[in-house]
């Protein structure tokens, strides 16, 4: 059976029951049973199939059946099929309320029914503009909501906003367009409660959330920069490079200079450091790693953080930026990968042979 919102998790219900006459071209024939294979639940708006075997002793027989979906007395859906034997009925769900509906199948002399349930089981995406807003800025959100297919869907969704202390400040409704899209804007006030904020998008049983954060964010006096001659180092050699720093207007930073080498063996340890003075840029250099621990991010090899401070003697003020260095105990590495795990003798066996620097 197909039906992409039930992403092949569907139980089915066997239905087995003899009844009435039903007819195969010109012959009339008795339907003694049938088989009808009935998902538990169907996706609104969605394609459904319904499975049915007709049957005459141990002979199948064909007939009309005729399906319907039915909510409280009233018949929402209508569809009928010539089954020859072995067949099904192909209908679409319509846009439907969710919860739970009877399913009733009838044909020539049989009739029986089936409780199902109908889902929405279309998705919402949730996005602001960015991840960090200061107070007084505008909070820009976008909604987006598709079936299973990623197409898009029109519908109502409401959008719910909770400061940092868990006070709902906003709440608004909205309609998606026809391309599944809706938009708005959240102005935050001079002064929030400053922390996490959550965006809550809720449309009938589904909904999702992202967190922004609302704080005083000031822009650093400077930058500093870690430049290196290569992005790894091998486990015995030294580790060389310099820091530059300088001011937002272009000036050069004029101070102390302080880098912090840790190495992961199994969990993060300070082996190196290093202090001098920094005219705009200074060069450093720390000893060799001498032992480090394999990760598989790194493909087995091992990590270095390099961790830069830069700071003013006047003002005590300090900028600091990391960086992330790969150590490795050869040059190059060499990987062999067979086309199979095993092989035949007399047969070819290809291999790939695959050299790469760390």
């Amino acid at each position: 059976m197909k039906n992409a919102g039930l992403l092949a998790a569907l139980f089915a219900l066997a239905l087995l029951i003899g009844l009435g006459p039903a007819c195969d071209g010109e012959k009339a024939q008795a339907i003694d049973g049938y088989v009808a294979l009935v998902p538990r639940s169907l996706g609104s708006g969605q394609q459904a199939t319904v499975s049915l075997s007709l049957f005459h002793g141990e002979k199948l027989a064909a007939g009309e059946a005729t399906l319907a979906l039915v909510s409280q007395g009233q018949t929402v859906l209508e569809t009928s099929a010539r089954i020859p034997g072995k067949g099904s009925i192909q209908f679409e769900v319509p846009q439907l309320p969710e919860g739970d509906y009877e399913l009733q199948l009838r044909g020539a002399g049989f009739e029986d029914k089936a409780k199902i349930r109908i889902q929405d089981n279309s998705l919402i995406f949730l996005e602001t503009d960015r991840p960090i807003y200061k107070p007084g800025q505008t909070v820009h959100v976008r909604v987006i909501t598709l079936d299973p297919e990623l197409k898009p869907v029109q519908g109502g969704v409401t959008v719910e906003v909770m400061d940092a202390k868990g006070i709902k400040v906003f709440k608004k409704d909205l309609d998606t367009d026809d391309y599944g899209t809706a938009t708005l804007d959240l102005p935050i006030s001079t002064e929030p409660n400053l922390g996490v904020w959550k965006v809550a998008a809720v449309a009938g049983e589904r909904g999702t959330e992202v967190d922004v954060r609302i704080e005083e964010y000031v822009l650093p006096k400077y930058e500093v920069k870690v430049e290196l001659p290569k992005e790894w180092f091998l486990v015995n050699e030294p580790i060389a490079g310099k820091v530059t720093a300088e001011y937002s207007y272009g000036k050069p930073v004029k101070g102390e200079l302080e880098i912090k080498a840790s190495r992961y063996v199994g969990q993060w340890e300070e082996f190196a450091s290093f202090t001098g003075q920094i005219d705009g840029e200074g060069e450093f250099q720390l000893p060799a790693t001498g032992y480090v621990a394999g990760v598989p991010e790194a493909r087995g090899m091992g990590n270095v953080t390099l961790e830069a401070t830069v700071r003013e003697p006047a003002t005590g003020y300090e900028q600091k930026t990391t960086r992330l260095l790969t150590v490795s105990t050869s040059p190059v590495s060499i990987q062999i990968i067979p086309e199979s795990s095993v092989f035949r003798p007399t047969l070819p066996f290809g291999l790939l042979f695959v050299t790469e620097t760390p």
